[in-house]
Parts: C-alpha cells; structure tokens; sequence
C-alpha cells in the first residue's frame, strides 16, 4: 500500500542553523503562524517558511510553500488527494499553474533577503524590476527567451557593458523559473 501522509512543517532558524520544525497549533487546532516546535517547546519564529513533506516511494520530497500558514495546509491537502489517487491508479496529469511574475518575485526576494546582504538585496530588487517594466508580462509562463535578451538589448541601449548586460541578465533567470520549485 502506498503512502499518502503529508505533513507540514516550518523551516526556522535555531540558533546559527535552519531546521524543520513543526508547526504549533492553536486551541481551534489552526496553525499559528509565527511559531514552531523546537525540541519540543514551542518558540516564536516570524522567520522563515512553511513546507509540506511527503514520500514518494523510498524517497522523501519537501515542497515550500511559503510564509502563509493557511496556503501550506491547502496544499497539504491536495498533495493528500494526489497520493490517494495515484494510489487508487488514477492517471494525474501535471498542471502548471498561472504564476503572478509580480508575487513571484516578492516571494523570491523575501527569501534572496534572508541569505543575501542588503546592498545584493537591493540590486536583485532593482535588476527584476527592471525586468519586469521591459517585459510588460504579468504571468511567468508568458515568458519566452525572446524577453531575455530584449532585456538584455535594453540595458546595451542604456550604457551598460556586454559583460555588465549578461551578468545583470542572470538573476531575471531564476524568477523566471520559480514556476519549477513551487
């Protein structure tokens, strides 16, 4: 028999390192956002994210969700029904959803802050901006390579160096594909 448990949980710094937390939940058995169980005691962490957890097989898979408590036990949810119906033999065709470049790019920079320093922060901010008022595209899948190097075109016309275009050219690359690890 398969195995169709998913669990959430929440990805917290403790002390100088990150760790997988569970989550706590309130008397109405909701999760509180700001908290996780570490070692079995719950603390506050407005930091990080939550993830769900699952197996697939022998292998076990995190998914990142993001810092809403609410979407995680949603999610958790519908992986729960995908488990049951592969279990049961039902066919799942994968569908990707119609990402917001907009809320993508927050999220994304919520986390490059958290791992970055602010003045990196800060050009990562400027350069996806930048990407976006070039492109005009609202919907990550619209994107195509056509936009990449018009962006790159546009930063030329600008002054900047080929060397300067390619590199400011990488981090609208990882946005672009957030899509792939949602």
């Amino acid at each position: 028999m398969a195995n169709r448990k998913v669990s959430v949980w929440k990805y917290v710094k403790v002390g100088d390192r990150w760790k997988y937390c569970k989550p706590v939940k309130g008397r109405n058995n909701k999760i509180k956002p700001h908290w996780a169980l570490v070692d079995g005691k719950p603390e506050r962490h407005p930091e990080g994210n939550f993830y769900i957890s699952y197996r697939e097989g022998k292998k076990k898979v995190w998914k990142k969700i993001g810092p809403a408590p609410s979407e995680a036990v949603n999610a958790a949810a519908i992986e729960k029904s995908i488990l049951n119906a592969k279990a049961l033999g039902v066919q799942i065709k994968p569908e990707l959803p119609k990402l917001d470049y907009d809320a993508q790019m927050w999220k994304f920079l919520n986390d490059y802050k958290l791992s970055q320093s602010l003045e990196s922060h800060g050009l990562m901010k400027q350069t996806l901006s930048e990407f976006r008022r070039v492109t005009k595209k609202a919907l990550l899948s619209d994107l195509s390579r056509e936009d990449f190097l018009r962006y790159k075109q546009w930063l030329i016309g600008r002054g900047r160096s080929m060397r300067t275009a390619g590199s400011r050219l990488l981090p609208s690359i990882p946005s672009a594909r957030l899509h792939l690890s949602v």
